[in-house]
């Protein structure tokens, strides 16, 4: 598994977009041809699309340097553990989906307006990483995609952010040792 992790690793990021890509298609077209999962290929290929990006993360994990002294958590930790999360919850949702409770999908077109905007907001969300670092942009972001999503309670509005933050510090800061990024503008005024 080491050997591979480490020739998937040294591929060219374009090669693994294609590749993923190529799967989705594929998936695409087998869930078209069947009728049981034709009305729910959209949902099924975005399960897809997460089920194999925790799979290639899991086996990137593998091509990992980890030191001989290096005890308890290390750089595969949490990727490890977000598969383990990811998978099992997919499959629930893959159940859920072609069981009787599954809805269709929506048709088309009617929300990609709001996919752009998604797919731009995470672009600015990591580039906004480097001057205001993770905590308050990852906090921002999520405040926008759940205005964006019709949510407009006070309450949550405040609590999902400031609970996901307090959360990944915890994980990262005090559980793995790992320091997300404060950005340029906290380091300059603290």
């Amino acid at each position: 598994m080491a050997a591979f992790a480490k020739t998937l690793a040294s591929l060219s990021p374009y090669w693994v977009i294609l590749g993923f890509v190529v799967i989705l298609a594929a998936l695409f077209l087998l869930f078209r041809a069947s009728a049981k999962t034709r009305p729910f290929c959209g949902q099924l290929l975005v399960l897809s699309a997460i089920c194999l990006m925790a799979a290639l993360f899991f086996i990137l994990t593998f091509s990992f340097k980890v030191s001989k002294m290096a005890t308890g958590a290390s750089a595969a930790t949490m990727p490890r553990a977000w598969v383990v999360c990811l998978i099992p919850v997919a499959i629930l949702c893959f159940v859920s989906i072609l069981g009787k409770s599954g809805v269709p999908d929506a048709p088309f077109g009617a929300n990609w307006k709001r996919v752009i905007i998604v797919i731009v907001a995470i672009f600015v969300d990591v580039f906004l990483f480097k001057y205001i670092g993770y905590y308050v942009s990852s906090a921002v972001f999520l405040i926008f995609l759940m205005l964006l999503m019709g949510e407009r309670r006070l309450a949550c509005l405040a609590a999902v952010p400031v609970g996901w933050c307090v959360f990944t510090y915890f994980v990262f800061a005090k559980f793995l040792f790992i320091s997300l990024p404060t950005g340029s503008l906290w380091a300059s005024i603290f």
